[in-house]
């Protein structure tokens, strides 16, 4: 099995932060990223956000995988 997951990004600060993350909590693990921009449904349910860009990253890769959503709320 492998020890590298992909992060699905296009953003290079979300990248430097995951990686620090990975290699803090997990340091078996290694990043490796995939800068590709989605299409992102215009919704204010993150879980439908998050799960369109998942569904595309894993057609496109079908490999171990993370995507991300972020959200500002006034």
């Amino acid at each position: 099995m492998s020890n590298t997951i992909h992060y699905i990004t296009s953003n290079p600060m979300k990248r430097r932060m995951v990686e620090r993350f990975i290699r803090q909590r997990a340091p078996e693990l290694k990043v490796s990223t995939r800068e590709v921009s989605f299409y992102e449904p215009q919704t204010l349910d993150e879980n439908k956000v998050i799960e369109y860009k998942a569904g595309e990253a894993w057609q496109m890769f079908q490999c171990p995988l993370i995507v991300d959503d972020a959200g500002f709320y006034i």
